[in-house]
């Protein structure tokens, strides 16, 4: 008798067949997962874009260099932030309101004009092309 060893082609077509209907059910998940990350990395550097401007305002105004009754903004790359070259923008301190608002762009994610509590909502976090606006390196300061 002849000793059979291996599997035959319809075993190895089952198998194949198992382990495609499972990538059709995983990556679709693990893809809204990559995007809910990349988005959730661009809402923390945002926040920490906004704490990081506040800090640096209040040392101007101790040092002087800026009026607490005057607008003053600051550029992503004066705030020696870690942007790993991606993140460009400005965040706004307003006398008016006194407030700090974010505009930051990264490419693919952008946000204008909000601030740290408005950052909350995920909805105020735009991607490229979502309602007409592209994220490109929004600049507020003139």
């Amino acid at each position: 008798m002849k000793n059979k060893k291996g599997f035959t082609l319809v075993e190895l077509l089952a198998v194949i067949v198992v382990l495609a209907i499972i990538m059709i059910i995983a990556v679709p998940a693990v893809l809204d997962s990559m995007e809910s990350a990349k988005a959730g990395s661009f809402k923390i550097f945002a926040e920490n874009a906004i704490r990081k401007t506040m800090e640096k305002h209040q040392a101007d105004l101790l040092t002087g260099s800026a009026q607490d009754s005057a607008d003053k903004c600051y550029k992503i790359s004066d705030l020696k932030l870690e942007t790993g070259g991606k993140y460009a923008g400005s965040v706004k301190y307003t006398a008016s309101d006194k407030s700090y608002k974010a505009y930051i762009g990264d490419g693919t994610y952008y946000v204008a004009g909000k601030t740290i509590s408005d950052l909350s909502n995920a909805s105020n976090i735009l991607k490229s092309g979502q309602t007409g606006f592209k994220a490109t390196a929004p600049d507020n300061c003139q």
